[in-house]
């Protein structure tokens, strides 16, 4: 559900920006979901 609530945002958005400045860990799936976020975003020529 996370996966595609962000693909939708960043489909509607011009800059999607995380703040990760207060998280302490993240697992592997955290991680693959921002890699195919960043993949999607260059994909369509965003930041």
């Amino acid at each position: 559900m996370l996966k595609k609530r962000l693909l939708e945002a960043l489909i509607t958005t011009e800059h999607l920006e995380f703040d990760l400045s207060e998280g302490t860990s993240m697992d592997s799936a955290g991680l693959q979901l921002l890699i195919l976020l960043k993949r999607e975003a260059l994909a369509r020529e965003k930041n």
